[in-house]
């Protein structure tokens, strides 16, 4: 699979010179001339990553050329790139980043993306330690021509940075022992986190396990291209202040592949989450809530963007295991009371609900996400089980929710706004929208049905604006394989 990546990744960093019918060329202009290297990233609409560049500022082509692969059967004009920029100190500190997509239309054109100081991500003042356990050496200073050997030398370099920021990098193409990150290696604020990461342009390192606990005050970014597989838990990370996690394939873990709690600010992104709870251990129980591929617990302030998150479920059919649960929020240790909110993921597969949200007093936002083929539920929303109807809104808009074994969306004791725009429904297995008791103020706007057994249902009387009936989906599921690429399409707005 990697190969194969590659093999692709070439052809897409080219000149604009001979453009096919569709493609994009992206011209990237660096802005600040401080810039030593710079990093490019491209996914496709399968959310699967095709390049990973890193090179000197000086040596950056002029052009990237994106195209559609022929080989895929989904329309063009349903298909997209997405391409992200990092800029890095010549000392290995990423300080820069900025993220685009591209969708694909019926002619060629070109784009300008500009990146330059105003697209912080955090300073430039760091200490970065370089890994490679085959050509390392503990002795010398961790540099990127002469690096460690160890993890465990490359956190104690980082520590020598005293106030700075921290920032590890570990060679991809080997597998690294289980990491448990020590206190002191998050010990700053989300606009200026330290970093765990690849090093950019190489091969997947490879580790069990990624643990952390810290006190407050401490933020963790954790980025890219690490590759997570074996028993236990996979990515289990307790930082108050807040946690980025960026670009993993995160397979297996007992209970969840990623578990984030307490947390007052998380972004999870571009991540490939399978294949957790497959095998439950004795210590869990089956009805254990929040056995999940991504399970936020206590945590504020959470966004989870463009991941795939797929089959996440228990072999024996014993365990609900949700593709993303997010637990309530602690008041108590949590202040931010901003939204949980969902953009642009896949979340197919999976051995309970899609996505199960228990809150009491927070907004709920679903935007851009294809909910597939799940076992239960797509979307599950219900008040935290000690408080009464939760009085924060649910808002859907834009999202596929096809194929699940129940309903569509289920909402349980929710006394707020319920809005469901722009929204598709068809073949799910009970009602498309359904609430014990909807709110007065409750609305299902400009969304369609597939098959004629969708409806909106609840204790009280249904909606005043039915979903109507279509021949296609308002909001067709890009890049969608497998069990849920059979439902037909309407053309993007």
């Amino acid at each position: 699979m990697r190969l194969a990546l590659a093999a692709l990744a070439t052809l897409l960093l080219s000149c604009a010179d001979d453009a096919g019918p569709h493609d994009v060329t992206v011209r990237v202009e660096v802005s600040d001339p401080d810039a030593a290297r710079v990093s490019v990233r491209v996914w496709d609409e399968r959310h699967e990553l095709v390049r990973d560049d890193w090179r000197p500022a000086d040596a950056l082509p002029r052009a990237l050329r994106l195209f559609p692969d022929d080989r895929d059967p989904t329309p063009v004009e349903q298909r997209w790139s997405r391409v992200e920029v990092e800029l890095w100190t010549a000392d290995g500190c990423p300080y820069a980043r900025r993220v685009a997509t591209y969708r694909y239309r019926g002619e060629p054109r070109e784009e300008v993306l500009t990146v330059g100081a105003t697209d912080a991500v955090g300073s430039r003042a760091c200490l970065a330690a370089f890994v490679d356990p085959a050509r390392g050496d503990d002795a010398g200073e961790c540099l990127e021509g002469a690096p460690c050997a160890t993890l465990e030398r490359g956190l104690e370099r980082v520590a020598e940075g005293g106030e700075r920021r921290r920032v590890l990098l570990l060679a991809g193409g080997h597998e690294y022992p289980a990491l448990d990150l020590p206190r002191s290696f998050g010990r700053r604020t989300l606009d200026d986190p330290s970093v765990l990461r690849a090093w950019p342009g190489l091969a997947l390192p490879e580790l069990p396990q990624i643990r952390a606990r810290a006190g407050r005050g401490n933020a963790l970014s954790l980025c890219c291209n690490f590759r997570l597989q074996s028993t236990g838990e996979r990515v289990l990370l307790d930082f108050p202040e807040g946690v980025e996690i960026d670009g993993l394939d995160v397979e297996g873990g007992t209970r969840t592949g990623i578990e984030l709690q307490g947390t007052q600010h998380v972004r999870v992104r571009n991540c490939y989450v399978h294949d957790a709870a497959r095998f439950p251990d004795d210590e869990v129980s089956a009805e254990e809530p929040g056995l999940a591929g991504i399970r936020v617990h206590r945590s504020g302030d959470i966004v989870i963007e463009h991941n795939r998150i797929e089959n996440n479920l228990d072999e024996s059919g014993e365990f609900l295991v949700s593709g993303v649960f997010s637990g309530y929020r602690d008041a108590e240790r949590v202040e931010d009371d901003a939204p949980v909110v969902l953009l642009d993921n896949r979340i197919v597969g999976n051995g309970a609900a899609g996505v199960s949200v228990i809150e009491s007093d927070r907004d709920v936002i679903l935007r851009g996400n294809t909910v597939c083929a799940n076992r239960a539920e797509g979307v599950r929303v219900v008040t935290r089980f000690t408080a009464g109807p939760g009085d924060g809104g649910l808002t859907m808009d834009h999202n596929a929710v096809l194929g699940n074994a129940l309903d569509g969306v289920l909402v349980m004791d929710w006394a707020g706004p319920i809005a469901v725009r722009r929204t598709t429904f068809s073949e799910n297995g009970g009602a498309s929208v359904r609430a014990e008791s909807l709110p007065a103020d409750a609305r299902v706007e400009d969304s369609v049905v597939v098959t004629l057994t969708g409806q909106v249902t609840g204790d009280n009387d249904t909606l005043d604006a039915p979903l109507g009936a279509a021949e296609c989906l308002l909001a067709p599921p890009s890049g969608v394989r497998g069990a849920c690429a059979d439902f037909p399409a309407c053309a993007a707005d």
